[in-house]
């Protein structure tokens, strides 16, 4: 079973990659996972422009390279985790293009939200909620929303939140028994 963490976040003087540094070793240690593996979405600099057909055409008909890696990426997962800021009362446009590029990839897999602002990332969960039922994800009710501006972060940059670090561990925990569950389904209609 393989957990996929993705970041995005990919302004250059992000707050996102304290969350990542603060998440993801957290997330190691409470695994239930054989493998994790983290993506930072400015690392794969995924184009705005697109294939010139509709992922939901499948795999088969991915023309451009970038494509078939991400394809390949988002395939090999069989959960993830997505850490997203809130942009103008919403998520990114880096983890929605990201989103976008692929289809089938993403379908009948768990997924569960890290978030962070003004409201604790409230309504970037709000906004890709529908997304993420549309790509057929299931998303899990366990949302971490972190407040840098009341209290969440330390003056040195440290993010410290003993109820979100509690909570990092029935996060993974939930993750990985849908993740199980949800091969099985995979399995059987594939």
């Amino acid at each position: 079973m393989k957990l996929l963490i993705i970041l995005g976040s990919t302004r250059e003087e992000r707050f996102g990659k304290k969350m990542a540094d603060w998440y993801v070793p957290k997330a190691k240690e409470a695994s239930r996972f054989d493998e994790i593996e983290f993506i930072d979405l400015a690392d794969i600099n995924l184009p705005m422009s697109m294939e010139p057909k509709s992922p939901s055409n499948g795999p088969g008909s991915y023309t451009h390279e970038y494509t078939k890696e991400w394809s390949k990426i988002i395939s090999s997962a069989d959960a993830f985790v997505l850490l997203t800021p809130e942009y103008n009362h919403s998520f990114s446009a880096a983890l929605k293009n990201a989103l976008d590029h692929v289809y089938f990839e993403w379908g009948h897999k768990p997924v569960a939200l890290v978030s962070w602002g003004t409201v604790g990332g409230a309504r970037a969960i709000q906004s890709i909620a529908p997304v993420l039922r549309a790509l057929e994800m299931v998303l899990i009710r366990k949302d971490i929303n972190i407040f840098p501006w009341r209290g969440d972060v330390t003056e040195t940059g440290q993010i410290k939140n003993e109820r979100a670090e509690q909570a990092i561990d029935a996060q993974i925990d939930l993750l990985s028994h849908y993740a199980k569950q949800l091969k099985t389904l995979r399995n059987n209609i594939a």
